[in-house]
């Protein structure tokens, strides 16, 4: 099962959709050494990230732009459409996608290699306390 394998307490709760499994896994961990992360969920294709949007409440999707199946700009326009609410970071090796996913939806474009600072930018303020510390790269563009 792809869902919950990161639970910890009752901070932040975060959904991976990433079709690479070693992805998800390692990005799970780092992020679950963030003191506002409380759960890491899991998903494997942007299918499978709409029915978890639908099915629970998360603050943060993080959604790898290459992935088959269902086109990753597609599941962000339905997850921002079913869950407004829901920050959403895409995720890719390389900015050629950019463009597209802000203009689909997505509050924050990061190039994996920034993975921790993005995710830091998309932290509600009351929960990160990081105001000008995170440390972001020139490649992150918070929509």
């Amino acid at each position: 099962m792809m869902d919950s394998q990161f639970d910890s307490d009752p901070g932040l709760k975060v959904l991976i959709v990433d079709d690479n499994a070693v992805t998800r896994r390692g990005l799970g961990l780092l992020l679950m050494l963030e003191p506002e992360i409380g759960q890491v969920h899991e998903a494997a294709s942007g299918g499978q990230a709409e029915a978890l949007v639908r099915d629970g409440q998360f603050d943060i999707v993080m959604i790898d732009l290459r992935m088959p199946g269902l086109a990753p700009v597609e599941a962000i326009r339905h997850i921002k459409t079913s869950a407004p609410a829901v920050r959403v970071v895409a995720m890719s090796m390389v900015a050629d996608s950019k463009e597209a996913a802000l203009a689909g939806g997505a509050d924050l474009f990061i190039e994996k290699v920034d993975l921790l600072s993005g995710i830091r930018r998309v932290l509600p303020s009351d929960a990160r306390g990081l105001g000008s510390e995170a440390g972001c790269g020139e490649d992150v563009s918070l929509a």
